[in-house]
């Protein structure tokens, strides 16, 4: 078995677990207090939470690819502590910027939305509307979509790749 193919499942993993934990830790304990929302036998605040869930998910899959870059970048030598370090960086820094953007669309997807209707949507959701909720938790996914390589492209943009010839 090869052991940086190895390491790189076991660093997706991770990353992907830890984020996902996060992220639904935040938005349960802030919406439980705000809204008093709670998904305790109410499906619509349980689709709305899969929805954030699969949209943190799409967010994350772009992540993955610059930490597993990263680790192979600072191991092509050999994996010193200070690569080791290094690559640990990297791949918290990515988690931090897949946790902060996820953070930062599930709001602005939400005050869009809820913004804009004449619906007031948490009162619905916790009404256990699953219209609402499934309309709620499509724009939250389709923004992930829509946002989810660009922020991949940030991440790999931040790795100290060599300089490379261009030829003109």
């Amino acid at each position: 078995m090869d052991t940086v193919l190895f390491v790189q499942t076991i660093m997706a993993f991770v990353m992907g677990m830890a984020a996902l934990l996060l992220v639904y830790r935040i938005l349960n304990g802030y919406l439980n207090r705000r809204y008093q929302l709670s998904d305790h036998q109410n499906a619509a605040y349980g689709i709305f939470q899969t929805g954030i869930i699969l949209a943190t998910s799409l967010m994350l899959k772009t992540i993955v690819d610059p930490a597993v870059n990263a680790f192979r970048l600072f191991s092509q030598a050999g994996i010193t502590a200070y690569e080791g370090v290094l690559v640990l960086f990297y791949a918290m820094m990515f988690v931090v910027i897949g946790v902060l953007v996820t953070l930062l669309l599930i709001a602005s997807a939400t005050l869009l939305l809820f913004s804009f209707s004449k619906v007031d949507e948490w009162a619905e959701i916790k009404n256990n509307n699953l219209g609402v909720a499934l309309i709620s938790a499509a724009v939250v996914v389709g923004l992930a979509l829509v946002m989810g390589e660009n922020v991949g492209h940030l991440c790999e943009s931040i790795l100290p790749y060599p300089q490379t010839m261009f030829i003109r």
